[in-house]
């Protein structure tokens, strides 16, 4: 059995992916859980999320 763990730090945001769930996390204390249903979908919404935070955090540095 593999174990699919991904990690990246955006700023104040960490991501963190293992199997089907991605965490959210902001400095500070926000934590916001991402249940998929499939391996791809989780890659996805932590790919995506990668993506979003990176926006997110070129707002607050301009």
């Amino acid at each position: 059995m593999f174990n699919y763990v991904s990690f990246a730090r955006v700023g104040a945001i960490t991501i963190h992916r293992v199997e089907m769930q991605v965490q959210i996390h902001v400095d500070g204390g926000w934590t916001q859980f991402i249940h998929a249903d499939s391996i791809p979908e989780a890659t996805r919404a932590f790919q995506d999320t990668v993506l979003i935070a990176s926006h997110v955090n070129k707002q607050f540095e301009e």
